[in-house]
């Protein structure tokens, strides 16, 4: 669309139409936010993500402990293994991932996140088979346990939450759903 209204007004004008259909589009993002503030189920779980902001901290800075502990174990441990230069281009030592305690940091959050952690596990692999009861282990810490408690704090947090709430009936539902549609038409 762009091109076209630059070939056809000039490109003077196609960047002011540009800039005023991007404040078109922005307003559609604030009526979703109003949309958020009519419905008190919204109001709900925004507050139930509030509570839990805390305990997200918390357990981030956690997994973050955790990655840079493990980071410096596998630096230490598997870096110092290393038989060539890493800036080498024609290097094929496994442990290219482990040879900084930067690049061994994000090695241990791909884990986190299990993002190709095959990738991240088989030079540690190849060291040694220990290395996969560390990754077993590790996966089950961060991953399974902590985000796992997490989710819980946070459902835990909008339950405590709905729990506070007056009960409503179904007619009083009704009533609210028909008032909304009203609202947003």
């Amino acid at each position: 669309i762009a091109e076209i209204l630059e070939q056809v007004v000039g490109e003077q004008f196609t960047i002011r139409f540009m800039a005023a259909f991007r404040m078109i589009r922005l307003l559609k993002v604030s009526r979703m936010a109003r949309m958020l503030l009519m419905v008190p189920y919204f109001q709900l779980l925004v507050s139930g993500l509030q509570g839990a902001v805390y305990a997200m901290i918390w357990s981030f800075l956690l997994i973050a402990i955790l990655a840079y502990a493990g980071a410096l174990a596998c630096a230490t441990l598997l870096g110092s293994s290393s038989s060539c230069d890493p800036l080498n281009p024609t290097c094929t030592d496994n442990s290219f991932g482990f040879g900084s305690v930067g690049s061994s940091f994000m090695a241990h959050i791909q884990l986190v996140l299990l993002e190709a952690w095959p990738a991240v596990a088989a030079p540690m692999r190849d060291q040694s088979s220990l290395w996969v009861i560390y990754v077993a282990g590790y996966l089950c810490v961060t991953n399974i346990a902590l985000l796992n408690v997490l989710t819980g704090v946070v459902c835990e947090t909008i339950l405590e939450l709905a729990r506070k709430m007056p009960q409503c009936t179904y007619k009083s539902h009704e009533r609210d759903v028909k008032e909304i549609e009203w609202r947003v038409q």
